[in-house]
């Protein structure tokens, strides 16, 4: 099995970014099969196949969190790198792992992975690029059709996320007049975060948002209901905390927090956080708000669904989906609603707030056990 590392290995060594959500999901994947697979690299047109105990060794620097794991995984890679082998006959019909999305536009990889006969196993986390392109980054569009594309008429095996993502696919595999694969829909697992400090991170109620600052996450929309409670309620105002690195396409939200000075410090942004913190932080929230236009997931409701917080959150389909009946869904048009909604919550005992906590005592996420034992069914079929 070889599993394309690729992105993580960008994202974490040449950016220094901290993990997205499809990061996390390909880093659990690399965690899992550590003992098993091999590691696939992409420089430019080149694959780069890691041997077994330097594939090892590269999982375990992907895991680290300090600059010394940053310079050991340069280091490996440029000792792969001058002592570079072709391993690609030794892969012939084996399964190939792209949990990302990564590459699969460019011609070069395509060609590569046929040319080995190698299976395809694709996980798609969503076809945002295609279906709101004004959300995304300039280009994306074009290089996500070429994906799916790629995904639909390669692969032996496809999973999705959700079945909100499923019903995108297959929505696009009749567009483009083409038959998908054996196709599955499945939750994605959950590392659990750590169990919370019992200390408040600030005195003061707060409502979190959480994720990239990016035009489909809809800060913007919080943001200016922020203004008007803080005309409705002045100084008793709580606090907007914003946890997430900065991205694209969110110029004003960007003004606005440069204009208004975070808005008189009502708004705390946290572009980093570790995963004891962030527990912390979801943990003694009001409301973990979720207003997204569009996703093809939300980790996020599972973590606070896990930690017992409430969410008020935008009524999309894989929200109810992963969400079932315990969130509180709002479609994001009644602003009005949202606003009520926010200023009820800042009530701990509010009679609904209190309603989403109880249910959450019953909820319980998959484990990374049982959603790996689906995959390596799905896998050995």
């Amino acid at each position: 099995m070889l599993i394309d590392a690729t992105r993580v290995l960008h994202r974490k060594l040449f950016y220094q970014r901290f993990p997205t959500g499809i990061d996390r999901i390909v880093e659990a994947y690399l965690n899992y099969f550590n003992k098993e697979t091999r590691i696939l690299i992409r420089i430019g047109s080149f694959q780069i196949i890691l041997n077994k105990n330097t594939s090892e060794t590269f999982i375990k620097l992907m895991s680290a969190q300090n600059r010394n794991g940053f310079s050991d995984l340069s280091r490996l890679l440029l000792s792969e790198l001058k002592n570079f082998k072709d391993h690609s006959y030794d892969f012939k019909k084996k399964w190939l792992l792209n949990i990302g999305h990564s590459g699969l536009e460019k011609e070069s990889y395509i060609r590569w992975i046929n040319r080995n006969n190698l299976k395809l196993f694709t996980l798609v986390h969503d076809l945002i690029p295609i279906t709101h392109p004004n959300l995304c980054r300039s280009g994306e569009k074009n290089k996500h059709e070429i994906r799916i594309f790629n995904i639909i008429t390669q692969s032996q095996k496809i999973i999705t996320n959700s079945e909100a993502t499923k019903d995108s696919l297959i929505w696009y595999a009749k567009k483009i007049q083409r038959l998908l694969p054996d196709t599955q829909a499945m939750s994605l697992p959950t590392t659990k975060l750590p169990i919370p400090n019992s200390t408040r991170p600030i005195a003061e109620p707060y409502f979190l948002i959480l994720g990239t600052i990016e035009a489909r996450k809809n800060h913007l929309f919080i943001l200016k209901l922020w203004q008007k409670i803080r005309l409705q309620l002045g100084s008793y105002t709580p606090k907007l905390v914003m946890i997430g690195q900065r991205g694209w396409e969110c110029h004003d939200v960007f003004d606005i927090l440069k204009k208004t000075y975070h808005l008189n410090g009502d708004i705390i942004e946290l572009n980093t956080c570790d995963d004891l913190n962030l527990s912390r932080w979801i943990y003694h929230a009001q409301a973990l708000l979720m207003p997204s236009i569009i996703e093809g997931y939300g980790m996020p409701l599972i973590e606070a669904m896990e930690l017992g917080t409430p969410i008020i959150a935008n009524n999309l389909k894989v929200f109810n989906e992963i969400g079932k009946s315990i969130p509180c869904f709002i479609d994001i048009k009644n602003e009005r609603v949202w606003l009520e909604k926010i200023i009820d919550y800042i009530d701990s005992n509010n009679k609904d707030r209190r309603r989403q906590i109880e249910a959450s005592n019953n909820f319980s996420s998959l484990s990374h056990e049982k959603y790996f034992q689906k995959i390596k069914s799905i896998l050995n079929n």
